[in-house]
Parts: C-alpha cells; sequence; structure tokens
C-alpha cells in the first residue's frame, strides 16, 4: 500500500477516533441511548486498523493470516506492533465480529467499559503507524 493510502486510512481512523471520545466517559444510561451510534464507530474504528495492518504485512510478504486476530498476532511478528498492543487489538477485533455479526448476545456494559482502552489502543495504534511510515 503507497503511504499515501495508508495515510488516508489513518486519517479516516483518527476521525472515527475523535468522534468515540464524545462518548469514552459517559454514564452507563446515556451510553444505551446512544450504544447504536457508538457501536458503529467501534467497527469502524478496529476496521480501519485491519485495513492498514493488512496492506502493511501484505507489502512484506506472501504472509496471509486467516482470521483478523492472526492478523495482529503477525504485526507483532513483523515488528509492526508491540505484543500488548496487538493483544488489544486480537481482542478488537473479536469484539467487531460480535458487533457486526452479532454471534452472542452483545453485552452493553461490557462495551461501555471497553471504551476508555479503545480510545487509547487506537491513540497507540496510530501512533505506532506514524512510527512506520516515518522510516
Amino acid at each position: 500500500m503507497s503511504p499515501q493510502v495508508t495515510r488516508r486510512k489513518m486519517a479516516y481512523m483518527a476521525g472515527y477516533l475523535a468522534e468515540l471520545e464524545k462518548y469514552h466517559s459517559i454514564p452507563f444510561r446515556d451510553y444505551i441511548a446512544e450504544r447504536r451510534a457508538v457501536e458503529r464507530l467501534l467497527i469502524l474504528l478496529i476496521q480501519s486498523a485491519i485495513d492498514i495492518v493488512s496492506h502493511l504485512l501484505a507489502d512484506r510478504g506472501p504472509l496471509r493470516p486467516d482470521t483478523y486476530r492472526e492478523l495482529f498476532v503477525a504485526a507483532a511478528d513483523a515488528g509492526l506492533l508491540n505484543k500488548s498492543l496487538a493483544r488489544s487489538f486480537e481482542q478488537a477485533a473479536g469484539l467487531r465480529n460480535i458487533l457486526i455479526h452479532e454471534y452472542e448476545k452483545i453485552d452493553d456494559r461490557l462495551v461501555w467499559k471497553s471504551l476508555p482502552r479503545a480510545v487509547k489502543d487506537s491513540k497507540a495504534f496510530l501512533a505506532a503507524m506514524e512510527k512506520i511510515l516515518e522510516k
């Protein structure tokens, strides 16, 4: 992927993150009123990270993980993300799947509690990607 495309995807991700930050410390009752908007922002944010990592890994060779979770393991193995951040995004990929496919009943309280971490990890992800692009 060209650096321009990566930067564009990062800009989208930063926009989703800015919108999500409005919700990351709201009371649970307010979250419930806005949960579909928050869920959509989480899906977009996580999918952006998936797209970015997928393309950066594709530029490095033929490795093709079978799942989005494995994608983040491969990103850590390739030095794109530290292991801790990769583990967080492995979990985020699982959340994305639950939100999109409703594999199981969505635990609203669990999603609400995860918002501060999602914001923190997404900022760390964007910073890590910026360092890669600076090289």
